[in-house]
């Protein structure tokens, strides 16, 4: 069921940069606001797009069928269904809510008109379309590449850097995925993942809760995981 209107601050991501403030008020007014319970399947992968889903809140899981083989895992300010721009509009992988998620549906003629009226928008469309492909040939390589272990101190070290301004010292994580989720994103097993849980404790990484995570060093996790200034955000 749609809900109720969405205020022009929630229109942010890389799509709408460029945007002004009445245009995205616009785009905001012509889409439509819908509430998703857990469990829901957006998009199928191989059938055609017919319009783009800002998310607003919750989390949405992108897999390919019919292996299931988990791919990322997406929440607010990103966007679902930008092949709907594109000249093939075939979604190139499944999504399905994992939590209660609110999305605005927005149809590919209004976001081509809004983006057509201010030059700066094209930048945005075009930086929107980047950084999800380098995401996802990131992820190949650290899949063709990393070891398990590896790949879960990458994403340790990038979660620790992004949340605390200082990480001179001890930083403590809350996991944003549960165990088994978090095993599906980087590509192994509930049971590699405690065993790469494991081997981290050399590396001054241990659990404080079941969600939450300390790592002793940060700096020494990173030249541990070969995480260099260019790599890209595993998650």
């Amino acid at each position: 069921m749609p809900s109720s209107p969405l205020p022009v601050e929630a229109m942010t991501g890389p799509l709408f940069t460029g945007l002004s403030r009445d245009v995205k008020r616009d785009l905001a007014r012509q889409g439509t606001l819908h509430d998703v319970p857990p469990g829901t399947l957006l998009a199928r992968a191989g059938e055609s797009s017919t319009h783009l889903e800002l998310i607003i809140k919750g989390r949405v899981r992108l897999f390919v069928p019919p292996e299931d083989i988990t791919l990322d895992f997406v929440g607010p300010s990103q966007i679902l269904g930008e092949c709907a721009l594109c000249g093939d509009p075939r979604h190139p992988a499944s999504a399905e809510t994992v939590t209660e998620t609110t999305v605005l549906r927005l149809s590919p003629d209004d976001i081509w008109n809004a983006i057509l009226s201010e030059d700066a928008a094209v930048f945005g469309l075009l930086s929107s379309i980047t950084i999800r492909l380098k995401g996802l040939l990131s992820q190949v390589n650290d899949m063709k590449l990393r070891t398990t272990t590896e790949r879960l101190a990458m994403f340790l070290v990038t979660l620790a850097r992004e949340n605390h301004p200082d990480t001179s010292g001890p930083v403590d994580l809350t996991l944003p995925h549960g165990k088994r989720q978090l095993a599906a994103r980087l590509g192994m097993t509930a049971e590699s993942l405690s065993r790469s849980l494991g081997r981290l404790a050399a590396q001054g990484v241990g659990n404080t809760s079941r969600t939450a995570m300390r790592i002793e060093n940060v700096d020494a996790l990173a030249e541990f995981a070969g995480l260099h200034a260019l790599d890209e955000d595993p998650r």
